[in-house]
């Protein structure tokens, strides 16, 4: 097991400390250790809601695209909701090529048309 050491100023040390005192830890170090595995929880949490998130609004923009004209308009979608799924699919677009850059040099790919690719669309 690695070796970290932190800084923490005294009234954090302090609580770390009362935490692994308290019984429920043997020691701060295990402390630690659940808050991390609990962090790392709750962020597979947001990743799988913003996923679930992200479907479900493109399927309901989707469905409101087969409206009748009339139908459409009694609705408002607001922009947010555009920009947001566009920021996803940005996201997931970079993320694909990311992986599939990483596959390529990985195969040992270095050809000069894996290497040029650009990864973000600002490059």
């Amino acid at each position: 097991m690695a070796t970290m050491n932190v800084s923490l100023p005294d009234p954090l040390k302090d609580w770390v400390e009362d935490q692994a005192n308290s019984g429920r830890y043997a020691n701060a170090s295990d402390y630690v250790r659940d808050l991390i595995r609990r962090d790392q929880a709750r962020q597979q949490a947001i990743a799988v809601l913003q996923g679930k998130i992200t479907q479900s609004l493109s399927a309901l923009l989707d469905e409101l695209s087969h409206l009748s004209a009339q139908g459409q308009n009694r609705i408002r979608v607001a922009p947010a909701v555009h920009d947001y799924l566009k920021t996803q699919q940005d996201v997931e677009a970079v993320e694909q090529q990311k992986h599939w850059f990483l596959d390529q040099v990985a195969q040992g790919n270095r050809s000069l048309s894996v290497i040029s690719t650009p990864l973000y669309g600002y490059q």
